[in-house]
């Protein structure tokens, strides 16, 4: 019901600063910054607007950040009390009524002090020790120590400054006036219309503003006057439906009628009620029109709350999450109550340093399985890395490698083997004697046998050779 909260939050939407807010979403939002416990409260979203806020007055301000916004917000205060003669909301206020305030023709004697904004001559350390920042810090406080009114104050007359000294602020104010823009200063295409006007009045006069699309509805009186309430009359889209259907209600109601003698009273009377029954039936109109864009940002703020808490419950998570990526190298004890486990069973064979090195306690390349049969190829092989680990075991001169005992049955077939070779051999041996005698036809006969009878103990020798083979 503060009229503060919704001139800061109207500053906020017209000027497009809610996008540049993190984790402003809604008016909910920016309300539960201000007024809830200071367990509960989101501080960085007051963090968040002070920054923004301060930024736009003091572009050339930078590294901004939640640790040093209170101690240059502070300072910027000072500056501001000390300097212009601007009435803050600090200094003393207006007279609540126009009578309290008197005329400017009284004979009072402090008629010079009465509707002034600040009395000519007050001290300036009087002026600083007004700043909140610094009396909170007087009491061992900072910002977000303070009540939610006096934040509630404290930015408003940011808002108040920025409308009056940001550059930036007053482009875009100038251009839907169609003033003259400063130099260097240009203002996007897509800038909404900043100027607030109400939507319409009720029977009673009352005026009616919406601010966004969040199901808030305020009702104030006449603005040009003073003094001037705002409040809210709904603030979601169900309050929203109810109030839109007693606004419907009376505008469906007939008119009354004043016979052609009526008083002039009651003549006056009649034409304020139609007139009231009219304005509260466009009112309906023109509200009901509202509903589809708020239930769009109710869905929009529901998806964003969604992902907002995703994002935290990530976060959570890796806190209790291990970073490391290597294996760990101790050994895991598997033993309970006490149980005495023998390592000697567990110990894995440690890897050489050197490559190329076997181990000393190398496995065969392929375990066998009692009863399998295997070549006598895979037996070779197992033998003679047996033997290659017993020689390099030693670190000693290698005995001897006895000789490999062959079963029957490899006996048989490297016998088979041998057969077979010799005797290709020899048919070899016949085909290449035939061929020779039949290209040496037509020669004598000494020279023909003294030929063959060298082929004749060339093949007698190769025999021979092959029986020491077979030895």
């Amino acid at each position: 019901d503060s009229w503060q909260v919704a001139y800061v939050w109207a500053f906020i939407v017209k000027f497009n600063l809610k996008d540049r807010i993190k984790r402003l979403e809604c008016l909910e939002d920016f309300e539960q910054s201000l007024m809830e416990p200071v367990a509960n409260r989101p501080d960085d979203i007051l963090e968040g607007i002070l920054i923004r806020f301060l930024g736009n007055l003091k572009p050339g301000l930078r590294n901004l950040d939640p640790t040093n916004i209170q101690h240059h917000l502070s300072n910027h205060i000072s500056d501001q009390l000390l300097g212009p003669s601007e009435f803050t909301v600090w200094d003393r206020p207006w007279a609540p009524n126009e009578e309290a305030r008197a005329s400017c023709c009284t004979q009072a004697s402090d008629r010079t002090e009465l509707g002034r904004l600040r009395y000519a001559g007050e001290p300036p350390a009087e002026r600083v020790s007004r700043n909140p920042l610094v009396k909170a810090a007087e009491r061992g406080g900072g910002l977000f120590e303070m009540d939610w009114r006096e934040r509630a104050g404290l930015l408003r007359q940011l808002v108040d400054w920025q409308l009056t000294h940001s550059e930036h602020i007053r482009a875009i104010i100038n251009k839907e006036n169609h003033a003259p823009l400063p130099k260097g200063v240009t203002v996007p295409e897509s800038q909404a219309k900043v100027g607030i006007e109400p939507i319409g009045m009720d029977r009673n006069k009352q005026r009616i503003w919406v601010f966004d699309n969040s199901g808030r509805i305020y009702k104030s009186g006449n603005p040009f006057k003073r003094p001037c309430p705002i409040f809210a009359i709904s603030s979601n889209k169900t309050e929203m439906q109810a109030q839109i259907d007693l606004w419907a209600a009376h505008g469906n109601s007939p008119k009354p009628e004043v016979g052609p003698k009526g008083k002039k009273a009651e003549v006056v009377a009649a034409k304020k009620a139609a007139k009231g029954i009219e304005d509260e039936k466009k009112l309906a109109e023109v509200v009901g029109g509202l509903m589809e864009a708020v239930e769009k940002e109710d869905a929009r703020i529901a998806r964003a709350r969604k992902k907002i808490a995703d994002q935290a419950k990530i976060f959570e998570q890796a806190e209790f999450r291990s970073t490391r990526t290597r294996r760990t190298t101790r050994k895991i004890d598997y033993s309970y109550d006490g149980d005495e486990v023998n390592e000697e069973e567990y110990e894995q064979p440690r890897r050489t340093s050197r490559r190329g090195e076997p181990s000393a306690a190398a496995a065969p390349s392929k375990p066998l399985i009692p009863g399998e049969r295997t070549s006598a190829r895979l037996r070779r092989n197992n033998n003679d890395e047996a033997a290659s680990v017993s020689h390099t075991g030693d670190g000693g001169s290698s005995p001897p490698i006895e000789s490999r005992q062959t079963s029957p049955v490899e006996a048989g077939d490297e016998e088979e083997a041998r057969g077979a070779k010799r005797q290709k051999m020899e048919n070899g041996s016949e085909g290449r004697d035939d061929e020779a005698d039949g290209n040496r036809a037509g020669m004598n006969g000494h020279g023909k046998e003294g030929r063959n009878g060298n082929a004749n103990e060339d093949v007698d020798q190769r025999s021979e050779g092959m029986e020491g083979i077979e030895a």
